[in-house]
């Protein structure tokens, strides 16, 4: 049993409008959630290991610069390491200036450390991160190959002993010194920063999600009242076609109607010019009518716009022999 215009149109409705719309607000979420966040974030981190690698090099700049004035007999050797160390050791920077640079030798022993004064001129073999990495060895490891890499650990969050989070350095030999001088990021920043920007996301997303919500609503409300109108019109317009064909087929004339959906008759016509009404839905009116003018148009709905009023006229009607 088939369902009703109704419900047809309502399930018509949702496929073409509500369902579009569900998938395209889910995509916008997709797009957010799954592609530009995560491309932020390694934007971020990208960026963040761009910047350390900067302040490394321009720290190592400073190296350079007191190597070479001991090179020149300007300043002995003890004395440009020590210029070094505290021009070094005083670099603070980052959003609250709690970021740092140290140093180590290839030992490796902790040269100085702006905030770990107690590691400082201590042998660091045998020190571990909580997860048991020995970060400085793997320091000297890092730069043996290539004079500078990146090194990601667990370390204290800047001068707070009691947090440790995961962090990321980059450290580069000095070679004429033996030392390795390196700074960091605290990963932990980035994810916070991602953090801020989802909620935000999230938030937006949600009003964008009411708004489309709402419009669907009215937009759907609206659509079904006038789908329900048309719906009704197109019944109203049915029962009429009937209650006109069953008259016409009722009728001792002659009728003949003509729309869209072909010639038809009733069979007082039918039998007069021995068609089959099958057949006679198919012909034209120039089949059918002869020495008039009434019928101009090849299309019944211009022939529809064409008239005003009712139109009489004589005609002669063609059998299917031709008489």
């Amino acid at each position: 049993m088939e369902g009703s215009p109704g419900k047809r149109s309502g399930w018509k409705f949702i496929l073409k409008i509500d369902i579009p719309a569900f998938l395209a607000f889910s995509l916008f979420i997709g797009l957010i959630f799954f592609y530009l966040i995560p491309g932020f974030e390694e934007t971020m981190k990208a960026r963040k290991r761009v910047l350390i690698q900067e302040i490394t090099s321009s720290a190592y700049s400073l190296l350079e610069y007191y190597n070479s004035l001991e090179q020149q007999g300007l300043i002995d050797s003890t004395e440009a390491k020590n210029e070094a160390l505290s021009a070094i050791s005083s670099i603070r920077y980052g959003e609250k200036l709690k970021d740092y640079l140290w140093i180590t030798d290839l030992h490796p022993r902790m040269i100085v450390h702006p905030y770990r004064p107690d590691l400082n001129g201590k042998d660091l073999t045998q020190f571990r991160d909580p997860r048991g990495k020995p970060v400085f060895v793997e320091f000297v490891k890092a730069v043996s190959a290539t004079g500078e890499s990146y090194v990601d650990y667990m370390w204290q969050w800047n001068d707070d002993s009691t947090r440790i989070v995961s962090k990321l350095s980059y450290v580069r030999l000095f070679e004429p010194w033996g030392w390795i001088i390196g700074t960091g990021i605290y990963i932990d920043d980035v994810t916070q920063e991602i953090r801020k920007m989802e909620f935000r996301a999230l938030i937006i997303s949600g009003i964008i999600g009411i708004v489309i919500i709402l419009l669907l609503i009215l937009i759907s409300n609206q659509s079904h009242k006038t789908e329900k109108r048309r719906n009704l019109a197109e019944e109203e317009l049915r029962k009429s076609r009937e209650l006109y064909r069953t008259l016409a087929e009722a009728s001792s004339e002659g009728v003949i109607l003509w729309s869209s959906n072909g010639m038809q008759a009733n069979k007082t016509i039918l039998s007069w010019l021995d068609y089959e009404e099958r057949e006679f839905i198919s012909m034209k009116p120039d089949d059918i009518f002869t020495g008039t003018e009434i019928i101009t148009s090849n299309d019944p709905d211009d022939l529809y716009e064409e008239l005003t009023a009712s139109h009489y006229s004589r005609c002669s009607l063609k059998t299917k022999k031709g008489d």
